[in-house]
């Protein structure tokens, strides 16, 4: 991420303060396009791992 052509440096000065949303900004993506061809489904793992 760090040397990705997306990012710049801002500079900060000191007292001044940032806040914004991490869903958005890092873990945000446009939406899905509607397709009737695909099938999509939440998948998830349940239970607890074994350690022997």
């Amino acid at each position: 991420m760090e040397n990705s052509s997306g990012t710049a440096a801002i500079p900060l000065p000191v007292g001044d303060l940032v806040m914004l949303n991490n869903l958005f900004w890092l873990h945000g993506r446009a939406p899905f396009e509607k397709n009737a061809n695909l099938h999509r489904e939440l998948m998830r793992q349940r239970g607890m791992f074994a350690y022997t």
